[in-house]
């Protein structure tokens, strides 16, 4: 067992040596006190001069040709209040291209150069000096005096920011003039006909429609790069502390003495790991205290819609991801054979960090689908969504934590990997062949915490995507949708470790537990598979009591119960039960289980399984119904020995909810009409209850010695992993 007063001593020295040092202390603390408020008082007054210096400029609106010239040439008198011109024809013979913008901020009309450009809107995106080409449809004279309307289209170039101003201006005055002119329309004709009923009746005509715009919040660009800068500076925070306990024991020649001392590497590595989250958690608290103080002071939480109550959530966010990126910089730097090598290998680390955070702050990307998962990106969106939205669905806000969390355990579990491995201990070149090539490999028993941790990781964005890909290429309910993600579970989630196992020359049979079994373990998995569907189902209706699903998910869960009821029975049992069980088993009470065990004990690991296991399947309002069936599935591998019970328990789990609702016969016999309202008689709930009861009973009464300590006895060499090196991890 890894000793914690060992890990304890570890970080205290590492902390206090890191704390010591000045460039740490302001990186983690200087920056963040001075970075935020700097950027509230430099982004909010530069937007606003920024837009005013636009609003004072002059801009030019070209024309094709004279006639369309005088008239809009005099419109903008009558609208920008020039005295000397009241006029509502267009009979001047003033040449638009001689007219001055004296006046600030006030347009001047050219007539299209025809022997440079033949098409108007050639000028814009050619010519600097023009911003707005204007073009009419009909006769303006004939609009003016209200005979027949026209269309005026304007083009402007949407790359030159003051060309869009320049066409968000010259609608203004447009609108303006066409508000001017009805209004003298009207007065017009209730001069001739004064009934006020009719002067109601003719407003109402003019202006059918009346629409006002009023903004709830005022938009702010601090609020766009807020999430990216508070990614960058986490990962800042850390590297530092990554570099100097990695490539700088190295440099300093401690590293070697380091690691034959006798402490096992996994707590040098926990010491180490925590002392640079503890840095990067610092930088980040004093980012997000940095953010909400400054928006307190400078009084601009309205102005910029950051509700303070969300910072909480945004720093319980950005824990994971502190710890991913410790990990992963942990695990870069430990390649470095010096400090200056090391800020070479940070580099890409920062730059494949920064890519998802701009994708995240991209306008338009939600926190939806996919995105949810995507490591970085979906921190960045839910940042910004807490503070721009007055309340962000708590389920996306679990399934973020959640999914970063699991990134983070795959990262810090290559780290412990990596770290203290002799390719990288003795940083040469030619032995980092050793890690990847597959003649390096040794047999081993059971697949390292790393290696089933980093598959899980990288396994789940990609399940997610998959299922994404099958929703948005079906039709919504159909029953081939749920079909292809049936289907493709195989190659997706079975598939994968069992190549990896292959290819690391990793025990498949012990891996994977396929052993004949103990006979309780079978009769546990067929009472708890004929039981568990009933409770599961009693235990969802007690929490729809209390915890109520919404709506728009209930509809959704309602289309992928349409489309199982499409499948003929064999069908659906196929779908819903046989192969999801293989796979599911194969990957969470194989692959992950078999590596866990090693380094986690039996209860961690059972309880790990069933988080992850719960994860995956995506649907937070029914995690902890999952995660329960998945720890009762754990529980039947590991004491009967064999995954091959569990698959049963599973896959009867799954079927027995099909028969239930496909079969009116045992619909009938059970006293229900529809399972997914809960409400199972007594005589039905009580007995499942006493069914699963009973196979737990089971199960504890099976004598096992399956825990690491057996991995040891099944693979005599004692060695980790493929390339022979001794087992680093502490053994419970």
């Amino acid at each position: 067992m890894m000793r914690s007063s060992r890990v304890s001593a570890i970080f205290r020295k590492e902390l206090t040596d890191i704390v010591r040092d000045r460039r740490t202390l302001i990186g983690m603390v200087v920056i963040p006190i001075i970075l935020y408020p700097a950027l509230i008082l430099t982004f909010g007054p530069a937007q606003i001069s920024q837009t005013e210096a636009l609003k004072q400029e002059s801009y030019v609106i070209v024309v094709p040709d004279a006639q369309q010239g005088r008239w809009l040439e005099n419109i903008l008198r009558q609208v920008l209040g020039d005295p000397n011109s009241d006029r509502t024809d267009a009979s001047a013979d003033e040449d638009p291209s001689a007219a001055g913008a004296t006046e600030i901020g006030r347009p001047r009309v050219v007539l299209l150069d025809s022997s440079e450009f033949t098409d108007p809107n050639e000028a814009v995106r050619a010519l600097r000096d023009v911003h707005v080409a204007v073009a009419f449809s009909g006769d303006p004279n004939a609009w003016q005096v209200g005979l027949a309307p026209i269309e005026i289209r304007l083009a402007y170039d949407a790359r030159d920011l003051r060309s869009v101003e320049a066409a968000r201006r010259t609608e203004d005055l447009l609108a303006d003039y066409t508000t001017r002119l009805q209004t003298r329309l009207r007065e017009r004709l209730v001069a001739r006909v004064p009934v006020r009923e009719l002067d109601r009746q003719l407003e109402t005509m003019l202006e059918p429609v009346r629409v006002e715009s009023d903004p709830v919040t005022v938009a702010s660009v601090f609020l766009q790069v807020m999430p990216v800068i508070l990614v960058l500076m986490t990962v800042t925070g850390a590297v530092y502390p990554a570099i100097d306990l990695t490539a700088g024991e190295r440099e300093r020649g401690t590293l070697e003495t380091l690691m034959v001392a006798p402490v096992p590497t996994i707590e040098v590595v926990t010491g180490k790991f925590l002392v640079v989250t503890v840095v990067a958690l610092i930088t980040a608290l004093l980012n997000v205290v940095s953010i909400g103080a400054s928006v307190r002071l400078i009084h601009v939480e309205e102005a910029i819609g950051l509700p303070l109550g969300h910072l909480l959530i945004t720093l319980a966010a950005i824990l994971p991801l502190s710890m991913l990126f410790s990990a992963a910089l942990i695990a870069v730097c430990s390649f470095a054979r010096s400090f200056k090598e090391a800020q070479n290998y940070v580099m890409p680390v920062v730059i494949v960090a920064l890519i998802p955070a701009i994708m995240g702050a991209l306008p338009g990307v939600t926190l939806s689908g996919v995105t949810r998962v995507v490591p970085v990106e979906n921190i960045v969106v839910l940042v910004r969504e807490l503070g721009t939205r007055d309340a962000v669905p708590w389920s996306d806000v679990v399934i973020v934590l959640l999914s970063t969390s699991l990134y983070a355990g795959g990262a810090i579990a290559v780290a412990s990997r990596l770290f203290g491995h002799e390719a990288v201990t003795f940083a040469d070149a030619g032995s980092y062949r050793a890690l990847f090539r597959r003649r390096f490999f040794r047999p081993t028993t059971y697949p390292t915490p790393s290696q089933a941790l980093l598959t899980v990781a990288v396994l789940f964005p990609i399940w997610f995507h998959v299922q994404g890909v099958i929703a948005s290429a079906t039709e919504t309910g159909h029953a081939a949708s749920f079909v292809w993600t049936t289907l493709l579970m195989a190659p997706t989630l079975a598939l994968p470790p069992f190549v990896l196992a292959v290819y690391l020359k990793i025990d498949l049979r012990a891996t994977f537990s396929v052993r004949r079994g103990h006979w309780r373990g079978w009769g546990a998995a067929i009472l708890l598979g004929l039981s568990s569907w009933a409770v599961a189902i009693e235990l969802n209706a007690v929490q729809e009591a209390w915890w109520p699903m919404p709506q728009a998910i209930r509809e959704v869960l309602a289309q992928s119960d349409r489309a199982i009821s499409d499948l003929p029975l064999w069908g659906a049992m196929l779908c819903v039960g046989v192969l999801p069980a293989i796979c599911e088993e194969l990957l969470f009470r194989g692959f992950l289980l078999a590596g866990l065990r090693r380094w986690a004990g039996k209860w961690p690991a059972l309880v790990g399984v069933a988080v992850i296991f719960a994860l995956y399947h995506g649907l937070i309002y029914r995690f902890g119904i999952t995660a329960l069936l998945g720890l009762a599935l754990a529980y039947v591998c590991w004491q009967s020995r064999s995954i091959l019970p569990a698959i049963l328990a599973h896959a009867l789990h799954n079927s027995s909810v099909v028969i239930a609702s496909r079969s009116g016969a045992v619909g009938r016999l059970l006293g229900v009409h529809d399972l997914s309202q809960g409400g199972l008689p007594v005589a039905v709930w009580l007995p499942a209850c006493a069914g699963v009861l009973l196979a737990v009973v089971l199960l504890a009464t099976i004598r096992t010695n399956e825990d690491a300590g057996e991995a040891d006895r099944n693979d005599p060499t004692g060695r980790d992993n493929a390339t022979g090196d001794p087992a680093s991890t502490a053994h419970p």
